[in-house]
């Protein structure tokens, strides 16, 4: 998914706390959105992913103890989610943009060709489809009506950098191959 800004995702986060009646649970999840916005400005990956993963934590134990709306939490786990495949990606891969670049609301990136960007939005869908089949397995079968638009050999590809990234792991072979989160 492509984040028009890291602003909206920490105002978002910064709106759930304010309305959390748990004053100290609020607090943490305040602190620690700015955190992750001066990690990602300052472009410090590894803390940033520690940060996000904490963040959902906080999420998840809010909606847990009914502090946070279970819609609002949902949604903001899988915006959480879904930074951390990007950045995962983003630092996987050479000549993406950078951090900045990346969430700074440009569609227009200088000096990268749209498809190793698109490559990345869509390999953190293909993580993110994965993630909603939890220890089941995901198939083909299951990807290819979620991305219409996109061939299975672009797939199959995808799903192999994702195994090489060790972000999922290939279970079985030929027909029958599933893929889940590591």
């Amino acid at each position: 998914m492509k984040y028009s800004n890291t602003k909206e995702l920490v105002y978002s986060l910064m709106r759930v706390a304010i309305v959390i009646r748990n004053e100290e649970l609020g607090a943490k999840i305040n602190f620690w959105s700015l955190q992750l916005f001066e990690n990602l400005n300052l472009e410090n990956l590894k803390q940033s992913l520690k940060v996000i993963k904490l963040l959902s934590e906080f999420i998840k134990f809010g909606k847990m103890i009914y502090e946070i709306e279970p819609i609002d939490a949902d949604i903001l786990v899988s915006e959480l989610n879904n930074l951390d495949s990007v950045i995962r990606q983003q630092s996987s891969f050479a000549g993406l943009p950078s951090p900045k670049e990346l969430f700074s609301g440009n569609d227009a990136v200088e000096d990268e060709p749209d498809d190793s960007l698109n490559a990345v939005i869509r390999q953190s869908s293909i993580l993110e489809k994965i993630r909603q089949f939890s220890g089941e397995g995901c198939q083909m079968k299951d990807l290819m009506p979620a991305f219409p638009e996109v061939s299975e050999r672009t797939i199959r590809y995808d799903l192999q950098k994702l195994v090489n990234q060790e972000l999922i792991a290939r279970v079985g072979n030929g027909s029958g191959t599933s893929y889940v989160i590591k």
